[in-house]
């Protein structure tokens, strides 16, 4: 029995659960990811118009289609993938804040990793074509080029957990534990 104000859920073929149709709200449909207790983290559209999503416990990039057809790419065991973002060259970009490395997919699966040390937790593609990287165990942010190099850093008084592109060239950084929200404005480096 439904607890009052929830619907039941209706299980499909496939595994795919549809919500009974609710002319004000619409439908809700959910898509079981192919590994269970996966750990889903971080959700970007890509280029090629699927959804990519990070599986932390299971350490995979997951790809979903709209119709719910799922690829998965396995990472080093307990690399532990926490966010990711569609960069600005039709990859997508990710953060492994265990195995100390950000990652870049393409559309077509393959798989490139770089040593960012200080514990990538957070990434966003910033306006200026760099990618800006939140360390946790570091304390700070990193701008990364497209070459997965580190061409600057800023220093923050405590583990940045997040970070999001805002107006301008800044990026902003959340800092969960102490409260905290920053603002960073880049530098330009040329690229």
């Amino acid at each position: 029995m439904a607890r009052p104000g929830r619907q039941p859920v209706h299980h499909r073929a496939g595994g795919q659960r549809d919500r009974p149709l609710n002319p004000v709200t619409g439908r809700v449909t959910q898509f079981p990811v192919p590994t269970p207790a996966a750990a889903l983290l971080g959700l970007a559209p890509g280029s090629d118009g699927a959804l990519w999503f990070v599986e932390r416990a299971a350490a995979k990039i997951g790809r979903m289609t709209l119709d719910g057809t799922f690829t998965e790419y396995p990472l080093a065991p307990g690399s532990s993938p926490m966010r990711i973002v569609a960069g600005p060259d039709g990859a997508l970009w990710f953060t492994e804040l265990l195995g100390g490395k950000i990652g870049r997919i393409t559309t077509t699966g393959d798989l490139t990793e770089y040593p960012v040390s200080g514990g990538p937790v957070g990434i966003t593609a910033g306006k200026d074509g760099n990618l800006y990287v939140a360390l946790f165990f570091a304390h700070g942010l990193d701008q990364v080029n497209l070459a997965g190099q580190v061409t600057g850093h800023w220093d923050l008084p405590a583990g940045a957990l997040q970070s999001a592109t805002g107006a301008g060239l800044d990026i902003w950084v959340a800092d969960t534990f102490g409260g905290l929200v920053y603002r960073v404005t880049p530098y330009l480096t040329g690229q």
